[in-house]
């Protein structure tokens, strides 16, 4: 009753109850050998002293605190075991087995001072007997890593490192090959304690290169074998051999990989390898960037295997989760490496398998790395849009639609947001950036939309097809300087070009943004550009826009009293493709009418030339429109500008052709009052004015002309040879214009002679139908 305690004592935290424990020990021992009248005798033969088990057991622990780390501990422990024990090296070799089996105990017990005392036997054993204890005190160990306790397994690999630390490294070679099966036994046992204790064997400098060598190929030959696909395949044991194999890449990460790569990048490509390939994250990135051109290789081509292809196959899931952990650590330079080797592997082969398996590996990546992107992300970027545009089964589309989502995220995280600020207001190059990957993006979809000859591409024919594009040139578009503006922009237009109708109807509200930059003061090269991209989203989903109509039409009439030439005329021509697609022009045509007054020149003429512009798509009027219109017109045909005159004059023609009740009136002003009037300002403007009716009315307004000009042969004869060249040039149209009617009454040969010399005289090509 009183030995166990004692015995258990041996081994206290407190050095003095452990000091006393051994002197109890001693004097127990004492007296009962006394009693059994065998004192001063070997207790390992005193037969009549407890069990000969017990005796067995009790020098063993005995023996074990002469390693005591206190010094009078150890001290005492050797005092009594002298006094009990006569031949030590007969008693040790006799103890072996139970003493060996008592260190593995302690090493597996979680007391600090059991292990301590514990590795100190085991260590001082090595250093004295060397190889003849060697020889024992492995078949042990061998037999011990079976036991069904994991605490005696655990306890066999912390007495293995107490060994290799003690042994010399002749004597561990001489051995390793019996080290060897323990701990590749214990490096997959179903215990993570037990395989972390193992995976500390192997990382001991003695041992470890050699030892991992060895243990590798029974590791990969249980994880390998048989090829498992799915899941259900892999039993217990492969799991094991797996996570073995992760803690030998803890623990020499270059080594192992050198071994792992050629087995588990070698086709087929099963769902262990591509495990596999996970657990090597831990490697040095360096490595893992120089082994791209395999890794990668090896993960696509699992996912393009039959077994890889559904999205929820355990292949495919696994295929791109470890893909995610090799590549979550990599930044700097090792982006463009991976981004090289990722579009690599999508032009190996055209199939729509593979560019959907990068595409989502490209997905993988940027959700789960914490790299900035800030100089890769136009790298990037270019891939995606080849695989998404150019997708033409929804799901590789879906596949690179994603991948972009994820990097508009990750750009937005790490590019765009300090952009915004700088944006704003200050200066600083984030601005540049911005400018830079957006021109970059558009760059790249011009050189796709090149090879498609700019009709629809098939990746933007699916719902959803603008949601991570459109944003991006939108950020430019407001918050951009002003050359990203003008990319966003043209950008912008391009995708309108090239996405299919029914999906850009369901985006048209990216119409406002548009609008809200045009009326803004910017540089004239950023509203052209915005012109452009609205006319062209007018001309392909015009009547879906219907909601902007009056914000378009503000902003336009606005831009024609810009200062700059392009502005001004293309708004002008925007505004005519507005009127034909809005039929309540009247308030449009009011304001151009008011406008046409204005004291600039440019704008008197841009404004005119938009009246004119809207009139040829023009509605009825009403009364009040009318005579603004009229009035406008009228009075700039006698303007001092001859531009101004040559775009007054059709306009009147056109109003004369939508509102033929008022040729009469109007013309008797025109005609009666102007075209013999001593002014050639005046006559000029009544020239341009007949010569557009007979071009725009047809035979109908050449009838108005002829009603309203009594004697027409003369006053067109008078203004042939008129001395002024303008008012000349404006007969000479005239004259060609009623040459185009067939069925008009043929002028006189003289009259058609003089024409005929004078159009040659401007440089004017004579071939008219009716002459």
């Amino acid at each position: 009753l009183v030995m166990p305690i004692l015995e258990d004592t041996l081994f206290n935290e407190c050095h003095y109850a452990r000091h006393s424990a051994i002197n109890l020990v001693g004097g127990v021992v004492e007296s009962l050998m006394k009693g059994a009248r065998q004192f001063g005798q070997d207790l390992l033969l005193a037969e009549g002293v407890m069990t000969r088990e017990k005796r067995q057991f009790t020098l063993a622990a005995l023996y074990m605190v002469r390693s005591d780390e206190w010094r009078s501990v150890a001290q005492a422990a050797a005092q009594v075991w002298k006094a009990i024990v006569q031949n030590t090296p007969r008693t040790l070799k006799e103890i072996m087995p139970i003493l060996i089996r008592r260190i593995i105990t302690n090493l597996a017990s979680g007391s600090a001072e059991k292990v301590k005392v514990a590795s100190r036997c085991v260590g001082e054993l090595v250093e004295k007997l060397g190889g003849r204890v060697m020889q024992e005190i492995m078949p042990i160990f061998e037999q011990s890593i079976k036991s069904n306790n994991p605490l005696i397994r655990e306890g066999v690999c912390i007495a293995l490192q107490a060994v290799i630390d003690s042994a010399s490294r002749d004597l561990i070679r001489d051995h390793v090959s019996s080290i060897i099966p323990a701990v590749q036994q214990a490096i997959c046992d179903p215990e993570e304690s037990v395989r972390r204790a193992a995976s500390a064997v192997i990382a001991h400098e003695e041992a470890g290169e050699q030892a991992i060598h060895a243990v590798i190929p029974g590791l990969l030959e249980q994880m390998l074998n048989p090829p498992a696909m799915t899941q259900a395949e892999v039993d217990p044991s492969r799991e094991r051999a797996m996570d073995g194999l992760s803690q030998l890449v803890l623990l020499q990460p270059r080594v192992v990989m050198n071994k792992l790569l050629p087995k588990l990048c070698k086709e087929p490509v099963d769902l262990m390898k591509v495990r596999g390939l996970g657990c090597l994250a831990a490697c040095d990135s360096d490595d893992i960037i120089r082994s791209f051109s395999v890794m990668i290789p090896a993960v696509v081509s699992a996912m393009v295997c039959p077994e890889g292809l559904e999205d929820d196959s355990d292949l495919r899931i696994a295929a791109i989760a470890s893909a995610g952990q090799f590549m979550k650590p990599i930044d700097g330079h090792g982006l463009s490496v991976l981004v090289s080797e990722l579009t690599a592997a999508r032009e190996a082969d055209a199939s729509p398998e593979r560019q959907r398996a990068v595409a989502h590996l490209f997905a993988e990546f940027l959700r789960t790395t914490t790299a900035s992107l800030a100089a890769y992300a136009s790298v990037i970027q270019a891939p995606l849009l080849e695989i998404t545009l150019t997708a033409t089964e929804e799901e590789v589309w879906a596949a690179g639609h994603d991948a972009l989502g994820a990097l508009s995220k990750a750009k937005t995280a790490n590019v765009q947001v300090p952009q915004k600020a700088a944006a704003a207001g200050a200066s600083g190059d984030d601005v540049q950036v911005l400018a830079v990957n957006v021109s970059e993006m558009r760059d790249c979809i011009e050189s796709i939309a090149e090879r498609y000859e700019w009709q629809t591409l098939p990746g933007l024919s699916f719902p959803g097809s603008l949601e991570h594009l459109y944003p991006i040139y939108q950020v430019a578009l407001i918050n951009g300087a002003a050359e990203a503006r003008q990319v966003a922009a043209k950008g912008l237009g391009d995708l309108v070009t090239l996405t299919a109708k029914p999906i850009l109807e369901a985006h048209r509200t990216f119409a406002g943004p548009l609008i809200r930059v045009l009326g803004d003061r910017f540089d004239a090269f950023v509203k052209v550009a915005i012109i452009d991209t609205l006319r062209l989203l007018l001309e392909k989903v015009g009547p879906s826009l219907k909601q902007f109509f009056p914000q378009l039409q503000t902003a336009h009439v606005k831009c024609l009293s810009d200062t700059d030439a392009q502005v001004r005329s293309r708004s002008c021509a925007t505004l005519g493709l507005l009127a034909g697609l809005n039929p309540r022009t009247d308030s449009l045509l009011t304001k151009l009418a008011k406008g046409a007054s204005a004291p600039d020149a440019d704008v008197r003429r841009s404004t005119l030339q938009a009246l004119v512009t809207v009139q040829s798509k023009l509605t009825p009027m009403n009364a009040a429109t009318q005579e603004a219109v009229s009035v406008a017109l009228l009075e700039a045909i006698v303007a001092e500008d001859e531009e101004e005159r040559v775009i007054a004059a059709r306009g009147v023609a056109l109003f004369l052709v939508a509102v033929p009740e008022k040729a009469t009136e109007i013309l008797g002003q025109v005609v009666v009052e102007r075209v013999q009037h001593p002014n050639w300002i005046y006559r000029h403007g009544a020239c341009c004015t007949l010569a557009g009716l007979c071009a725009e009315g047809g035979e109908a307004g050449y009838t108005h002309v002829r009603e309203a000009v009594g004697d027409f042969e003369d006053a067109l004869k008078k203004l042939l040879e008129d001395d002024k060249v303008p008012v000349q040039s404006a007969a000479v149209d005239l004259f060609l214009s009623i040459g185009q009617l067939p069925t008009a009454e043929p002028l006189p040969e003289s009259l058609s002679a003089l024409g005929t010399q004078v159009a040659k005289k401007h440089g004017k090509k004579v071939a008219p139908p009716g002459f």
